[in-house]
């Protein structure tokens, strides 16, 4: 029979911050059964799916979980393992990426950082890495009982803050499309020009980051199931 995300002992890093950030089980699982580390991308789908902001704030969520996630490591409340390897500018470093996995000593956590390589691979490296030389780590994987331990289920903190911008973002396109289009969208009027009018508003009435065409879509949805937009 399939292997089930809670039989795993060891989840791989992606999954463990994907737990961290989003308490989210068919995400987690997917990533956690998955066989290759190379699966930012589907992260990246959840993300669109149901963050509904740009996908570089991944990114940024990424390392706000990583931090958490290090911080339990490094104090020895959750165990991670990988293979280490010696990385330099020319990326001679990938052909020992074969290497066998070990323990990874929780003294050195407060030193490293996320990286990606060319194939969307998660990787640890040291923070103060200057093009060359260092020692990196891949395949890095989380103790899964730990990880729950520390991270039980619930709604994130990280992942609660930016429930609460989206929700002030989301009112902000409303509030946009109504000041702009108080008789309905025009016949003739394109999603890019729609998009826009609604960010040039936005950036003017207090948020200069704008948003994504996504959230316009959703807001002129709800607008119109609410009847409050023709």
């Amino acid at each position: 029979m399939p292997v089930t995300p809670s039989e795993l002992t060891w989840w791989p890093l992606q999954a463990a911050l994907a737990w961290v950030f989003t308490r989210d089980d068919a995400l987690t699982g997917e990533l956690a059964l998955t066989r290759v580390h190379t699966t930012v991308e589907k992260a990246i789908d959840w993300y669109e799916e149901n963050a509904h902001r740009s996908v570089a704030r991944l990114f940024q969520e990424a390392d706000d979980a990583w931090l958490e996630l290090q911080q339990a490591i490094a104090n020895g409340s959750i165990r991670a393992s990988g293979v280490s390897f010696d990385q330099d500018d020319e990326g001679a470093g990938r052909p020992h990426r074969g290497g066998q996995i070990k323990r990874l000593p929780p003294t050195i956590m407060g030193n490293l950082i996320l990286a990606y390589d060319e194939t969307n691979e998660l990787l640890l490296r040291p923070a103060k890495w200057a093009f060359s030389g260092g020692r990196w780590y891949c395949r890095v994987s989380i103790h899964r009982q730990d990880l729950i331990e520390n991270f039980p289920s619930g709604t994130s903190h990280i992942r609660r803050s930016f429930e609460q911008s989206r929700a002030h973002r989301r009112d902000l396109v409303e509030r946009a499309l109504c000041a702009l289009y108080p008789n309905g969208l025009p016949q003739g009027l394109t999603e890019e020009r729609r998009f826009q009018d609604v960010n040039q508003w936005i950036r003017e009435n207090g948020e200069p980051k704008g948003v994504s065409k996504s959230t316009v879509r959703r807001a002129v949805k709800n607008l119109r199931e609410g009847s409050k937009l023709r």
